[in-house]
């Protein structure tokens, strides 16, 4: 009778199943080259399948984001005026139903499959990105610490 290790058996699945996932995303999700309006007179563009968050970061338009994107903090809010996909359950928890009535939405959880129209505050498409270095870092509690910043030139 032939012996075959359950652990290797695993990975062999664990693997294929990988390479089959990496192959319909690259085939399967492939959303092209996507147009974000800002505003209605300010246009991106952007690859198709990445989040809006990242798409208006990439190009230098900030929106606040405490938690970079991981849908833990709800401050990337935007209005959606026109694409955007359905509301989903990872958005509702930061959205007031006054909120979900006037179609705003959490950018990091927008997938954008397709030309999205967005309103945002004028204020944050003056936002700049700065290049600092930490000059310090005090211990203020056991979790909170201060970091003091220096800005390049």
């Amino acid at each position: 009778m032939l012996y075959t290790n359950p652990l290797l058996v695993l990975v062999g699945i664990a693997g294929a199943l990988g390479i089959i996932l990496a192959l319909a995303d690259h085939y399967l999700a492939n959303y092209g080259e996507c147009h974000i309006k800002i505003n209605d007179d300010k246009e991106i563009t952007m690859k198709g399948g990445s989040s809006l968050l990242s798409g208006l970061s990439a190009n230098k338009i900030f929106l606040p984001s405490a938690c970079g994107g991981k849908a833990t903090c709800g401050f990337c809010k935007c209005t959606v005026k026109d694409g955007g996909g359905p509301l989903l359950p990872t958005e509702l928890p930061f959205l007031s139903k006054q909120e979900i009535r006037n179609n705003i939405r959490i950018s990091c959880q927008i997938k954008v499959k397709s030309d999205v129209n967005i309103l945002m505050p004028e204020t944050m498409l003056s936002a700049k990105e700065i290049n600092t270095r930490v000059e310090k870092i005090n211990d203020l509690t056991y979790d909170i610490k201060e970091i003091i910043m220096k800005i390049d030139e």
